[in-house]
């Protein structure tokens, strides 16, 4: 009876071990089948060169059509077919070539997109997009690139020749009937729809395939439509083009030396590099008129003139809380609005009894403009600023101190009242569901400078003190305007008057 436990435990060991033998086998196949599932090139680092984006999963789903383009869709994240809108416009890209120079422009443009896609692709979040990663698709892919390139390309140049020729004396029937039924710019509101999507975040291509192929065509397209003098000749080394800057005066470019060179001829006054033709077709954002250095997107570019010339950030810290604007207006508080100024730069009192100093009890505001396209324009420059500056986010932080200042409708006409905000909603009450709505889903940077939370402290400190609350009541209820204020004073006057009789009986 032992000899057979003794076997029958025996065999239960070599079961067990059998099991394990397998069980580990199982597994081992499993780990092998789920590397061989995940592209070598995954890593948990996003690379450098990454700026074009999918909107983070965390915004509302319901406000997903402020990130999606309505008429016009560029770049592999929304790409469609091109419509008939787009097809109109490459033609007449085209049209622009000089004759018989249709073969070396079309093989030059392939070339430097074919050359150029690898590094395209660096641009994007999702580096897996099938476009990129299909060969079979790179044609289309190489299609799309082109495609979208000369509509914007002619869109730009056919928008500044519009505006020349609006401040033009000499106007012919012929040119107002090419502007007047033009397909785009002939329809206002498909103007402003182009503009809106060209701000989507999610509706980009890098800007500098965009600055190449333009330098590529401005070698060929006609003369009478765009200068090449300063794109072709221009030095590598020399930004003077840039900003308005003056001629830098050892440089040999076309742009700085400014008259005529053998060979070359006289540089055309009308001369423009694609980022200043960028800038002036986005110029309603450019209050400050500042031409940037070097941008990524046209989603980057018009967050650059919305947050230049910023005040420098002087702490660290999220804005906790803030008095809304009825309570601080409760405690003497006045809203002064300030037109053609950064929309960052908010201002209050420091102390300083210069000339041109704040008084106390003061906040100087940049006037914001609420409309129709005002909520897609900002979500969009946050969500820019959530997935590629954490650290620099200006139009985050001054939107959520406008989401602590406006609380209720009431907030909202008081600031609309006194022409901190221009509206163009309608009623108050959708003011401030669209500024109180734009913050949901946004995650601020504790290590992120800004000037906000220092300046709520000061605006809460000063709603606290309990003589500007009698202040202002005081002011309220008594000296509301000419007429109560002279009531209230007559009736003072008659008071010491009266008791000034009522003592004079007892002496």
């Amino acid at each position: 009876m032992t000899d057979f436990y003794c076997h029958l435990s025996s065999e239960i060991r070599q079961m067990g071990d059998r099991c394990s033998a397998s069980t580990s086998n199982n597994i081992g196949n499993l780990c092998k089948v789920l590397l061989h599932e995940v592209p070598d090139r995954t890593e948990t680092t996003l690379g450098k060169a990454i700026c074009i984006y999918n909107v983070p999963a965390n915004i509302p789903q319901s406000k997903r059509d402020a990130y999606t383009p309505q008429v016009i869709c560029i770049g592999p994240i929304h790409h469609k077919n091109e419509n008939e809108l787009k097809r109109r416009y490459v033609n007449q890209f085209f049209n622009r070539l000089r004759g018989g120079k249709w073969e070396p422009f079309q093989e030059e443009l392939a070339n430097t997109v074919k050359n150029c896609v690898d590094e395209i692709s660096n641009y994007y979040e999702d580096g897996s997009l099938e476009l990129f990663k299909d060969p079979k698709k790179k044609t289309e892919l190489l299609k799309m690139i082109v495609w979208d390139a000369a509509f914007i390309l002619e869109l730009f140049l056919k928008t500044e020749e519009y505006k020349k020729y609006k401040k033009s004396p000499e106007k012919t029937s012929q040119d107002d009937d090419r502007y007047k039924y033009d397909y785009i710019i002939g329809k206002p509101w498909l103007t402003a729809a182009i503009q809106r999507d060209l701000i989507l975040l999610e509706n980009q291509l890098p800007f500098f395939i965009l600055d190449d192929l333009y330098k590529i065509a401005a070698k060929y397209i006609k003369p009478d439509c765009s200068c090449s003098q300063c794109i072709r000749f221009h030095k590598p080394g020399c930004d003077c083009f840039r900003c308005n800057q003056d001629p830098k005066p050892n440089c040999s470019c076309f742009q700085c030396m400014g008259f005529h060179t053998p060979g070359i001829g006289f540089h055309k006054p009308d001369c423009i590099c694609f980022l200043e033709l960028s800038c002036k077709y986005f110029e309603k954002y450019n209050k400050k008129k500042t031409n940037p250095l070097r941008i990524l997107h046209f989603t980057d570019l018009v967050r650059f003139f919305l947050s230049s010339k910023h005040p420098t950030a002087i702490s660290k810290g999220t804005i906790i809380y803030c008095d809304t604007a009825t309570r601080l207006e409760e405690a003497g508080m006045k809203f002064k609005p300030l037109e053609d100024e950064c929309l960052l730069n908010i201002k209050a009192w420091n102390g300083d009894s210069g000339r041109n100093s704040i008084k106390k009890g003061e906040l100087h505001v940049p006037t914001i403009e609420i409309n129709d396209r005002t909520e897609c324009l900002l979500r969009n420059l946050m969500a820019l600023e959530q997935c590629h500056f954490p650290k620099e986010a200006y139009i985050c932080q001054y939107v959520k101190f406008l989401d602590l200042l406006v609380d209720t409708a009431e907030d909202a006409d008081l600031l609309i009242k006194s022409k901190v905000i221009s509206n163009s909603l309608g009623k108050g009450a959708a003011v401030a569901e669209l500024i109180n709505e734009l913050c949901r889903g946004i995650v601020e940077v504790s290590s992120c400078k800004n000037n906000y939370s220092l300046l709520a402290e000061k605006l809460n400190d000063y709603s606290k003190n309990s003589y500007n609350k009698s202040k202002a009541f005081l002011r309220r209820q008594y000296f509301k305007n000419v007429w109560i204020g002279t009531g209230t004073v007559v009736g003072l006057i008659f008071l010491f008057i009266s008791l000034q009789d009522f003592v004079r009986s007892f002496l």
